[in-house]
């Protein structure tokens, strides 16, 4: 997943969709490769939420679906239909990490899904830029970007101050036939040279968004710290 307005609104509810449907998930778990790239992005990996920032946040049961090096090849093919504008958020970009954890919720029985109120997903995300200048470019690209909105979702974007150089907040309802809807709160910003997003979705009802921004301050706190 990218760390872009445009590609996360549109990835949210078919990311959802498979985690209600899909019984196994051994496809999307860190790989040996995703844990070998290069030293940037280990460094990068070490700032993110941790499994006990989670559980001090949401509590037990989630579980570590992905873990990984998001290369620049890798974010042009996810955001090659996004638009030459979006694209341009690449530019000056060294490497980035992702990781994101799950908590299962949902069970089926027979055509019928149902799924327990609570949070089901935490994510967070970093990119390293060769400068300031390029990340803060990024996060203007994330700002304003559009995205052409699935069926059934909503979004709702807004400037959100006191964490990082600048973020913005985006809310995202999810309504989805004959599924539970989900919500999902992402915070992204800058912070010098790196962006970065904590994204948390939920079922039955909207995460708490005071609890986003905490992890957020957590991130952009670490970020501070390695300079």
């Amino acid at each position: 997943m990218s760390f872009n307005r445009a590609s996360h609104t549109r990835l949210v509810a078919p990311l959802m969709v498979a985690l209600l449907l899909t019984s196994s998930l051994a496809s999307l778990r860190p790989s040996a490769r995703a844990f070998a790239q290069s030293g940037h992005a280990t460094s990068l990996s070490s700032l993110l939420l941790t499994p006990a920032d989670v559980k001090s946040a949401y509590g037990s049961g989630f579980k570590v679906l992905l873990a990984q090096t998001t290369t620049n090849a890798q974010l042009r093919k996810t955001l090659g239909t996004a638009g030459s504008s979006t694209l341009q958020g690449l530019a000056g970009r060294i490497t980035g990490y992702e990781s994101m954890y799950t908590h299962q919720l949902v069970s089926v029985s027979g055509k019928k899904v149902t799924a327990r109120p609570g949070v089901s997903l935490v994510l967070s995300g970093l990119n390293q830029y060769q400068s300031a200048a390029y990340a803060h470019r990024a996060m203007s690209i994330t700002a304003q970007s559009k995205a052409k909105l699935p069926k059934g979702t909503t979004e709702h974007i807004a400037p959100l101050s006191g964490v990082g150089d600048a973020a913005v907040i985006l809310a995202v309802h999810a309504a989805m036939t004959g599924l539970p809807s989900t919500d999902s709160v992402y915070i992204a910003f800058q912070r010098g040279k790196y962006t970065a997003v904590v994204d948390v979705a939920a079922y039955g009802g909207k995460p708490d968004g005071k609890k986003v921004l905490a992890l957020a301050h957590l991130l952009d706190a670490r970020i501070r710290a390695k300079g």
